[in-house]
């Protein structure tokens, strides 16, 4: 399997689709966006398009545990 690293500078200039699939994934998604961490532990913070669009594809098992806001 390959996998391609990319900067925060790179992301920051594309549209930028985060996947997150499998009960596996549900206390990291929700970490992301609930959880008061710094940026070293949760990198995905720092992706902030120019465009202010990040868009999220998960499924119901990934998304579980987060709460409405």
């Amino acid at each position: 399997m390959w996998r391609v690293n990319l900067t925060a500078p790179a992301l920051n200039g594309a549209a930028v689709s985060v996947p997150g699939q499998g009960k596996g994934k549900g206390a990291r998604v929700a970490a992301v966006f609930e959880a008061a961490h710094d940026l070293a532990d949760r990198p995905a913070r720092i992706v902030a398009p120019h465009d202010g669009t990040v868009t999220w594809v998960t499924d119901l098992a990934a998304a579980a545990l987060l709460t409405k806001t």
